[in-house]
C-alpha cells in the first residue's frame, strides 16, 4: 500500500484508541509500537501485524559504567535464559508471543 495525497491520515493520542478503531473500519491501518500491538492482540483486539517494522528499538539493561563483573554476569543469565527456554517461556506467558522473534 502507498500513501497517497488523496489518503487521510488520522492522528490518535492514544495507540490503544487507534487499534480499538481499526477493527470498526474507520482507520484502515495503524502504525504502532510492536509491543503495543502484540498486548493489543493478547487482550482480544481482532487485529494482526502486518509487514516489516519501520524501525526497530533495542532494549538493554543499564550497568554502571566500570562495572564488567556485573555485566558479564546479567550476560551470562540472559544467554542461559535463552539458551534453556527460559525467557521464551516467560515471554509467551506474559505476552503470548516470544519477543526475541526466534
Amino acid at each position: 500500500m502507498e500513501y497517497t495525497s488523496e489518503d487521510k491520515v488520522t492522528g490518535y493520542d492514544s495507540d490503544v484508541i487507534a487499534l480499538q478503531d481499526l477493527p470498526t473500519g474507520r482507520v484502515d491501518a495503524v502504525i504502532t509500537d510492536k509491543m503495543v500491538g502484540v498486548m493489543g492482540m493478547k487482550e482480544g483486539l481482532k487485529i494482526k501485524e502486518v509487514g516489516d517494522p519501520l524501525y526497530v528499538d533495542e532494549m538493554a539493561i543499564a550497568v554502571r559504567k566500570g562495572d564488567s563483573d556485573l555485566l558479564e554476569k546479567i550476560n551470562k543469565a540472559l544467554e542461559e535464559m535463552i539458551k534453556d527456554g527460559t525467557y521464551e517461556k516467560i515471554s509467551n506467558k506474559w505476552f503470548d508471543y516470544n519477543i526475541l522473534g526466534e
